[in-house]
């Protein structure tokens, strides 16, 4: 069946999903219709994170000026960064931690929209995807700014001591991000509890 057929019937739920999750009639269509093009955006978006990853430790023109703006570092210490294929592996690895984390939780939310797509919302399976994601959020909020401190300190750790780069690395950005991973994960602890003790009730109707 074409992924653009909105007039699908309801299907059976797998075990993990409860039957009295599953919605039908106009609703149920246009939960799918956004659900399907948003699984698409997403992974346009995984591609494109996955690309900035590769591509910010690419030799180029513009990489010591992208690499301090990336890092927040003032723009007259961007000559204090080694830029050598060992330095740039180095750098690319304590990089790529938070950006896996990101794409990890992006794939959990094309998991969660590929259920509202079959008309499972409200069910114990997607709260507990939302709270892997709250905490996938939170482990980004962390990790992204100890991974720029500590390619700061990679990539000027061989360099004098006034050269060398050893504070923390954290803007207001990184702040409301972590604050909000936090949020989302006691929002989903609520959701994933409040899930269990329908489904425990639905087996006593």
């Amino acid at each position: 069946m074409a992924f653009w057929n909105l007039h699908m019937p309801c299907p059976s739920p797998p075990p993990e999903w409860p039957p009295t999750a599953c919605l039908t009639g106009s609703s149920q269509q246009t939960i799918t219709h956004v659900a399907t093009w948003a699984r698409w955006f997403f992974l346009l978006i995984s591609i494109l994170l996955g690309m900035g990853s590769i591509g910010l430790w690419l030799p180029s023109s513009e990489f010591l000026p992208d690499l301090t703006t990336y890092l927040d570092l003032p723009a007259e210490q961007a000559h204090w960064l080694n830029t050598s294929p060992l330095y740039r592996l180095v750098g690319f690895v304590i990089t790529l931690v938070p950006a896996l984390l990101l794409i990890r939780s992006i794939n959990h939310a094309r998991h969660m929209l590929d259920s509202f797509r079959h008309g499972h919302v409200l069910t114990l399976l997607n709260a507990m995807r939302l709270r892997s994601i709250a905490s996938l959020v939170t482990g980004f909020g962390i990790t992204f700014p100890l991974s720029k401190t500590l390619t700061a300190l990679a990539l000027t750790a061989t360099n004098p001591p006034e050269r060398q780069i050893h504070i923390i690395i954290l803007n207001l950005s990184d702040i409301m991000l972590l604050s909000l991973g936090m949020f989302m994960w006691v929002l989903s602890w609520v959701m994933v509890e409040a899930a269990r003790v329908g489904e425990e009730n639905s087996r006593f109707v």
